[in-house]
């Protein structure tokens, strides 16, 4: 279909990504998928949660090409 994505984005401590790099270097050419850390959620008050949700569509969302999921 011509679509490329890529996922998991996992950042720190989990992964080594970091977001708003990865779609600066790619966005415009594929879709970036993930970055909300659910192996993390027992631990993470609700709104820890809502601060990793807002920070991951700061990172990527501006222009399309990324889908916010666990």
């Amino acid at each position: 279909m011509g679509i490329d994505a890529t996922e998991p984005l996992e950042h720190a401590p989990t992964g080594n990504i970091d977001l708003a790099e990865a779609k600066r270097r790619v966005g415009d050419r594929m879709v970036l998928s993930g970055n909300v850390r659910s192996e993390m959620f027992h631990l993470m008050t609700p709104e820890d949660v809502r601060a990793e949700v807002k920070a991951s569509i700061a990172a990527a969302a501006r222009g399309g090409g990324f889908t916010l999921h666990t």
